[in-house]
């Protein structure tokens, strides 16, 4: 898969001065800690989400891009919701479709890239001694404990 070139220089260091077409780089975090908005109902008729839509949803809404949207990108965030869910459902024809619009909000890596937003500082590694852990079934509880926690 072909990338977008090297990453550009910080503006300090560059030797041409020129603003960039496209704008500076946007720093936003890997992850947004802020309220996670109800998802509105569906269509009359359509049944209710699924649960994989909701767990998207909930999703993107915790992506760092969300920090830069506006009441514009929210309702092109709903619509995007409705594609995924009919894509859930089985209709594979609107997977394309779904993707460009992830792209254009920046939730995908691409489309991170294309709208220039840079991650900020990733989550904190949480370390276990392998004495503090026994079993499998142990790490995984610890595991859930620490992201919980993280929420």
């Amino acid at each position: 898969m072909a990338r977008g070139g090297p990453v550009p220089k910080d503006p300090s260091v560059r030797i041409n001065r020129a603003v960039p077409q496209r704008g500076e780089w946007v720093t936003v975090p890997a992850f947004h800690d802020g309220p996670v908005p109800k998802l509105p109902n569906r269509r009359r008729g359509t049944g209710p989400w699924s649960a994989a839509t909701l767990r998207a949803w909930a999703s993107w809404w915790k992506d760092g891009a969300s920090t830069q949207w506006s009441s514009a990108d929210t309702e092109s965030l709903v619509q995007l919701a409705h594609l995924w869910q009919l894509v859930d459902e089985g209709e594979m024809k609107w997977a394309a479709e779904s993707r460009l619009r992830m792209d254009g909000l920046g939730l995908t890596q691409k489309g991170k890239r294309d709208l220039r937003l840079k991650l900020g500082d990733v989550a904190p590694v949480v370390t276990v001694s392998a004495a503090e852990v026994g079993s499998l079934e142990d790490r995984r509880a610890l595991r859930r404990k620490s992201l919980l926690s993280e929420e």
